[in-house]
C-alpha cells in the first residue's frame, strides 16, 4: 500500500514539474516584434505601448528616416500602407492592427498570408484614440498569391 502511495505522489510531482517546465520554456519562446517607424510619430509609440501591455510582448521599436523602404521590403503596396511597419514571426504587420487580430494571427498561423494591414490611420484604432469617436475599418490579410481578404472588421 505504501509503495502505491509513493508512486502516486511521485507521478503527481513529476507531472507538476513537467507542466511548470513546459510553461516556462514556452514563455522563453514567446513571439517578439520589431516595428519600423518615424522617430516623431506619437501614434506609433502609443500603438506599440498598447500592444505590449495587452499581449505581454516586447516590441523593438526602430526609428528610421525612410519607413517606405520597409514597406517595399515586406511587399506592402501603397494602397495598404499606414504609418509603421512591423514584423511578427513570419508576418508583416502594417499600421494600427488591433490586438485581437494579432492574437488570432498567432493562433491560426495562416500559411497563405504574409501580412496584416490596417490601411491609413483610422480614428479610434489602437494608438489613434480620439474621445468616443471610432471610424469603422477593416484588417486586411495579404496572401502570398497576391489576393487579399478581410481578416477582421472593426
Amino acid at each position: 500500500m505504501m509503495q502505491i502511495n509513493f508512486i502516486g505522489n511521485f507521478m503527481k510531482t513529476l507531472i507538476l514539474t513537467l507542466t511548470i517546465s513546459l510553461l516556462f520554456s514556452l514563455s522563453l519562446f514567446a513571439e517578439a516584434m520589431t516595428v519600423y517607424k518615424s522617430p516623431t510619430c506619437g501614434c506609433c509609440a502609443k500603438w506599440i505601448e498598447g500592444v505590449e501591455q495587452q499581449m505581454d510582448i516586447k516590441i523593438k521599436a526602430v526609428n528610421v528616416s525612410d519607413v517606405n523602404k520597409y514597406k517595399t521590403k515586406y511587399a506592402i503596396a501603397p494602397k495598404y500602407a499606414a504609418c509603421h511597419t512591423g514584423v511578427l514571426g513570419n508576418y508583416a504587420i502594417e499600421g494600427h492592427v488591433p490586438v485581437s487580430a494579432l492574437k488570432r494571427l498567432l493562433k491560426e498561423k495562416p500559411k497563405d498570408v504574409y501580412a496584416l494591414t490596417v490601411p491609413g490611420m483610422p480614428t479610434g484604432s489602437l494608438g489613434m484614440e480620439y474621445g468616443d469617436r471610432k471610424d469603422k475599418y477593416n484588417v486586411i490579410a495579404l496572401r502570398k498569391d497576391g489576393s487579399q481578404y478581410i481578416f477582421e472588421e472593426h
